[in-house]
């Protein structure tokens, strides 16, 4: 099935990089399992700093593994990149201002070429400073405000992390296309920097961004390739892309083309059988609204009509963040949507 602009949804699949299943074996399992079977690609999600509450499993509690493991996002990929073929290898979604932009852009552009050109690095400006409900009072990102609040502060950003991501966007395009590299701005000035090697994509590696925001679509359409914002319904999807559409028109750009949701997912034997997994890992984050419309879950025929609903929006792009309950519990949904959903759909 393909979207509004006939490009075909594509899956992307969560790494078990944090949550009580993170390991590096569980890391490459799934990996694989996803090079396999014709997924998309694989993501990670970026924090530095450790919060139980936020990468806590929940009721689905896994006693085996540590809530407060978060590996590091592109050490991640480049493990797993040594060992997988085709996959994708996704940063969903990197927060970007308290790292160095010519150091990042070194960083990925040696991922780029260690992976065979698979890279595709999402960006954002990270968790709001200060708590809130968002997605029209349906989620509570306050634990993520937390860690944000932590980060920042550890790292001592000063500045409009704005301002600091649409740079760094800047200075890794500049470092990545320019022999050698200039760049002048609020942050970052240099000239004759000459940084290699170059990324193995041409012109350079896909800018997804992410974020709901009016400032990360205006983003998206300014520097990036594709938009991923997480836990968004699918008619605040459509309204954005709209908003996106007229923007692109206004400013001269072409509308990117990867729309894509970064949303938790639970695929299960029967729809309450996936609801309640959501409950118990996630209910807390979500209003009884939310984990209707925020979400993807249910037996195969809900998950397809969930899923179709967000295509309909406008969505090519699913990372799915399914339920952590066990590697083996992650590669048997991952199955059931390369070898069920997918026909399904098409």
């Amino acid at each position: 099935m393909t979207d509004s602009n006939g490009k075909p949804a594509r899956f992307v699949i969560r790494l078990p990089q944090t949550y009580c299943t993170a390991s590096p074996q569980a890391m490459v399992d799934v990996a694989q399992a996803a090079d396999e079977l014709g997924f998309y690609g694989v993501s990670v999600q970026d924090h530095i700093i450790a919060d139980g509450a936020l990468s806590s499993c929940g009721e689905n509690h896994n006693h085996n593994g540590e809530d407060r493991d978060v590996y590091e996002a592109l050490q991640t990929l480049a493990f797993v990149a040594a060992k997988t073929e085709n996959i994708k290898l996704i940063t969903g979604i990197l927060v970007v201002a308290f790292r160095h932009a010519v150091l990042l852009a070194k960083e990925t552009a040696a991922l780029d070429v260690f992976s065979n050109g698979r890279l595709v690095v999402g960006v954002g400006v990270g968790a709001p400073r200060k708590g809130r409900v968002e997605s029209g009072g349906n989620q509570n990102i306050s634990v993520h405000a937390r860690v944000s609040d932590l980060e920042f502060a550890a790292f001592k950003v000063k500045g409009h992390r704005g301002r600091i991501t649409d740079e760094t966007l800047q200075v890794m395009e500049a470092i990545w296309t320019q022999d050698v590299a200039a760049f002048h701005g609020e942050y970052y000035n240099f000239d004759q920097l000459a940084v290699y090697p170059k990324p193995l994509q041409k012109p350079r590696p896909l800018f997804w961004i992410g974020g709901r925001s009016e400032p990360a679509r205006r983003r998206t359409v300014d520097y990036a390739d594709g938009w991923i914002p997480s836990q968004i319904s699918a008619d605040m999807f459509r309204e954005a892309v709209a908003w996106m559409q007229q923007y692109a028109t206004e400013v001269g750009r072409p509308m990117p083309t990867d729309l894509g949701v970064n949303i938790f997912a639970a695929l299960a034997g029967s729809d309450e059988e996936a609801h309640q997994l959501m409950v118990k890992g996630f209910g807390t984050r979500f209003s009884d609204e939310g984990l209707e419309t925020l979400i993807i879950s249910g037996a195969l025929d809900a998950f397809v009509a969930k899923t179709r609903r967000f295509i309909d929006a406008g969505v090519n792009i699913f990372d799915l963040k399914l339920v952590p309950i066990t590697v083996e519990a992650t590669i048997k949904q991952m199955e059931q949507i390369a070898k069920e959903v997918v026909p399904a759909l098409a």
